[in-house]
């Protein structure tokens, strides 16, 4: 028994997993973990038991105070099960678990990096890779077998195991309780395939729109698409999945790492101006500087300014000066090129396209829509709260479209049907009625 922490927050809310390894059958159980409470890993430990049909007689587990103390290991007593924990320090007397950790990471970071996956996805890798090392062929006693034919008694179905995080088509007759008709709107969604539900013999479904996890048995995979590019998701370079020490404080992700963007305000001749720059060094821990833990001393970050400038910013200040609008660590989606700083688009404005300009405002940090004249005067400006989230609804509803184009030749249709009450003879030019009677 272990505990494992990915870099992020996975869909679906996951921050930490459990992950239980059978020492006689090598049978992996994994669940999501939304924080480190007593009650989360209480609640993990009861849904092992129910899926083991059964209470195991012992554990072992690292020297965690998670799992040794409190609730916990109230929790552990009550129900007659004996924690035998390695010594502090010395995970390797735990060794079949971190094992398990070390081939499941490099399998979720190969599923991640043939998929070009952003890191939210990490959890689902992670539960994925389990559930293959279970199919795959171990030796018992001369004999060619799995590890779960030796828990369930039957041989795995191969068949139920899919690319994962391919694009998916399933069945969704209805939004909450309203029915869609099947006619203005289609009773299906796209999503991407995450894994196997373990209430139903169904397929889960991530929709980036919507952002919810659907289960469905009705779905058709065309796993030669690219997610990716069909979500506009954005590619962060793999995941890391490390082991949680409640001892080492300083573990964990680096929340700016270098190259993060920033905007900062400075002087420049007299006017304060807002720059741009990234981060180029990050602080050390308190240990790897020899300045003791009660120290009350922050090692500051180092920033470049576009105009070569280095500043020295303390790490509390780091969330006001950091842009979001740019930084992957704060956005799963990436706009499209077109729709990026200093683009032509054509914008819907009072019934009728004009040209403009797509802008970053600094001020209040959001987009918008401009149009300027060449000295730099503004003739008319149009924000678009929320851009980054909803960009695919401007494309959707024909509100931006790339390029410039003549206004002549680019108009827009605003009716559904054609109507003949502007005609001026209620027969057409070339109908026999209207050479008889003209």
């Amino acid at each position: 028994m272990d505990i494992g922490f990915g870099d992020c927050v996975a869909v679906g809310g996951a921050r930490y997993c459990l992950l239980f390894v059978d020492r006689a059958t090598r049978k992996h159980n994994v669940y999501a973990l939304q924080s480190l409470s007593h009650t989360d890993i209480i609640a993990a430990c009861e849904q092992y038991v129910t899926d083991i049909g059964g209470v195991p007689r012992r554990l072992l587990t690292d020297f965690d105070n998670k799992i040794l103390e409190g609730p916990t290991a109230n929790w552990f007593r009550c129900n007659r099960i004996v924690l035998q924990a390695a010594p502090p320090r010395r995970q390797n007397e735990n060794g079949l678990v971190e094992r398990a950790w070390e081939t499941a990471c490099n399998m979720a970071r190969s599923y991640i990096t043939d998929m070009r996956m952003p890191r939210e996805y990490w959890y689902w890798a992670l539960r994925h890779s389990f559930q293959v090392m279970d199919y795959l062929p171990v030796t018992v006693n001369g004999l060619s077998t799995t590890p779960f034919e030796l828990v369930y008694g039957s041989k795995p179905d191969y068949r139920v195991l899919f690319r994962l995080f391919s694009t998916g088509f399933f069945r969704h007759p209805k939004d909450g309780t309203r029915t869609r008709s099947g006619i203005a709107e289609a009773q299906t969604l796209q999503g991407i395939a995450i894994g196997r539900c373990r209430q139903s013999d169904g397929l889960l479904f991530y929709c980036p729109h919507t952002r919810e996890i659907y289960s469905s048995a009705d779905y058709k995979l065309d796993e030669g698409l690219s997610t990716p590019n069909l979500f506009n998701l954005r590619y962060d370079g793999g995941i890391f999945v490390g082991l949680y020490n409640a001892k080492d404080k300083t573990q964990g992700h680096e929340p700016y790492p270098q190259g993060t963007p920033v905007i900062y305000g400075t002087t420049l001749h007299g006017k304060n101006v807002k720059m741009r720059g990234s981060v180029i060094s990050v602080p050390l821990p308190s240990s790897d500087q020899g300045i003791p833990e009660t120290a009350n001393s922050e090692s500051p970050y180092k920033i470049r300014l576009v105009d070569g400038t280095v500043i020295a910013v303390p790490p509390c200040t780091m969330d006001l000066i950091v842009d979001f609008s740019l930084s992957s660590a704060k956005n799963t989606y990436t706009i499209p090129i077109w729709l990026q700083e200093i683009q032509r688009v054509m914008f819907l404005r009072d019934g009728e396209y004009s040209k403009g300009t797509m802008e970053f405002n600094l001020d209040s940090k959001s987009w918008q829509v401009a149009q300027r004249r060449r000295n730099g005067d503004e003739v008319w400006c149009m924000p678009l709260p929320n851009f980054l989230q909803d960009f695919q609804k401007y494309i959707d509803d024909g509100l931006i479209v790339p390029g410039w184009h003549k206004q002549p030749n680019f108009t827009r249709g605003f009716a559904s049907h054609v109507s003949a009450l502007g005609l001026t003879s209620k027969y057409p030019p070339g109908s026999l009625k209207c050479a008889l009677d003209p």
